[in-house]
């Protein structure tokens, strides 16, 4: 995802409303698990929000999981996360 800042990537988009079979039996979905501490979807933000060329984040949530993204992206200044439906 490398490519000149002039070119530019403006934003990203993460797609957070499928839950991942292959990650194993789990009542959360993998981007809400923890790692150190953190969810990895807080993780990743985090790492996104780093670096220059990203001038707007958005998630896009099953809205059963409004508790969850809540909680992962609390006090993260990122654009209002967009409802999705339960699968892409």
């Amino acid at each position: 995802m490398r490519q000149n800042a002039d070119q530019g990537w403006r934003g990203a988009v993460w797609l957070t409303v499928q839950w991942f079979s292959r990650f194993g039996e789990t009542d959360i979905p993998k981007q809400y698990l923890p790692l150190n501490g953190k969810s990895i979807l807080r993780h990743t933000i985090e790492k996104f929000q780093n670096i220059e060329a990203i001038k707007s984040i958005q998630v896009i949530i099953d809205p059963d999981h409004q508790t969850l993204y809540d909680e992962a992206s609390e006090g993260l200044e990122i654009g209002t996360q967009i409802i999705g439906s339960t699968t892409r």
